[in-house]
Order: structure tokens, then sequence, then C-alpha cells
């Protein structure tokens, strides 16, 4: 697809990004309002301070911030200014690029608080990326677990959290605490490997417990496990 057709057709409208760096994605020279309205204006969207004042009203913000440059507002108000600009008009799917990595603990919480409560207005789709697992569990339905740019595990929030198949995702689970009474988290031991020369057979195996000859000479596929609950290991 041309990029002017998919600007056109897709951009946006039917999918959309809030990006890890939020900031860096604003042009530093246009206000909140000028981003808005570009965007409006390619789209041919009416009335444009009304609809700018009523999605940073959703967001939590006073419409006055829409004449403020990226530079005057704080992290949060980026963020959600971000998160306005991206749900403008109504996709079916919003990308979350570590949406909250920028951002210090208090605001962190304040975000996945409101992203979750636009999900179930809006009745969009969330594809979000994060290493913070409390924060997927919050947030997402569905699991895709990743190590080395491959599928390990991937089902239900429940199934895979409450039982874990490969071995990396339930040493990932281990190095989290989920009780501030329980033991220490653990680490996984070894060092992840490089991405443009990784080791045949499993990307894990290095550092797997598990693994033997069939895991070091072949990439296991995903396979389901049960319940469409999916993992890519040979010895589960």
């Amino acid at each position: 697809m041309p990029e002017s057709e998919f600007t056109r057709k897709i951009r946006w409208k039917k999918l959309a990004w809030v990006p890890q760096n939020t900031k860096g994605s604003l042009d530093p020279r246009y206000s909140i309002n000028d981003h808005f309205e570009e965007l409006f204006q390619i789209h041919n969207v009416p009335d444009a301070l009304h609809n700018t004042a009523e999605l940073l009203d959703s967001v939590g913000l006073s419409s006055s911030i829409r004449w403020s440059i990226p530079d005057r507002l704080s992290g949060g108000e980026i963020q959600r200014s971000c998160i306005a600009l991206a749900l403008a008009l109504s996709p079916s799917l919003l990308i979350l690029d570590e949406p909250t990595s920028a951002l210090d603990p208090s605001l962190k919480g304040q975000i996945i608080a409101l992203l979750g409560t636009l999900k179930t207005q809006r009745d969009a789709s969330y594809l979000f990326i994060t290493h913070d697992i409390h924060q997927a569990i919050s947030l997402c339905e569905e699991f895709i677990v990743l190590y080395a740019g491959h599928i390990m595990e991937q089902g239900s929030r429940e199934s895979v959290f409450n039982n874990p198949i490969h071995p990396y995702t339930k040493k990932l689970l281990e190095c989290v605490s989920f009780n501030i009474a329980s033991a220490p988290p653990k680490y996984i031991t070894g060092e992840p490997p490089r991405l443009g020369d990784l080791p045949p057979g499993c990307p894990f195996w290095p550092r797997c417990e598990k693994a033997d000859a069939e895991c070091k000479a072949s990439l296991p596929l995903l396979e389901d496990k049960g319940s469409g609950h999916y993992a890519a290991c040979f010895k589960s």
C-alpha cells in the first residue's frame, strides 16, 4: 500500500500508536493544539477546537494546555496528550509501546488506570508492549511472551500467569515479586543472546535447565498445549 493511501485509510483511523518516547514524537515547535489540528485537517474532521477540548478532557487534561508547546508540559501531561491524539479518530487498534517507561512511579498507575477506563469506554483493542508484568496483568487479557524475537508462550492472562508452561515464562514470573511478604525474587542466570547472532535451536536453551540436544539443534514450533494455551518447547 502506498504511504499516502496508508495515511489516508489506516493510520490513526484504524491503527494508532502511543510511542515509548512521547515527547520525542511531538514537534517541539508545535503547540498541542497544532498537532490535533494537523491530524484533523489531513482527515477532513470539522470543528477541530471542540474535538480537541473533548479529547483532552477524556484523558483528564484541561483544554487550556492545548496552547502549550511540549517543553512547557510535564511528562504525565505529554503522555496523556499523546494518548488523546492516538484516540482522536477512534481507531480499532491502539499500539502502546512501553507507554509508562519514561514516567515516575507515581504517574505510572494513573496512566494504566486511564488506559483501562478508555479501553472500556471506546471498545478498542490494545497491543500493549511492556517489560512490566504487573501492568500487563492489570490491563491485558491475552499474553504473548517473547524471548530474542521469538514467541515462547501465548494464551489468556489466567492460563499464562497461573499455569506457565515454557521454562522462560516460569523464570520470568519468578523474577517478579507479587507479595511483599513472599520470598525475594529470583533471577535468570546467564545473558540474553545477541539478536544478530542467535544460537541454533531454541534461543533460550543456553539459560534453560531442561535443555538437551534436541533443544540445541532444532527450533521448537508454537503448539497448542490445550484450551488455546500455546508454547514453543520440546520439554513441556
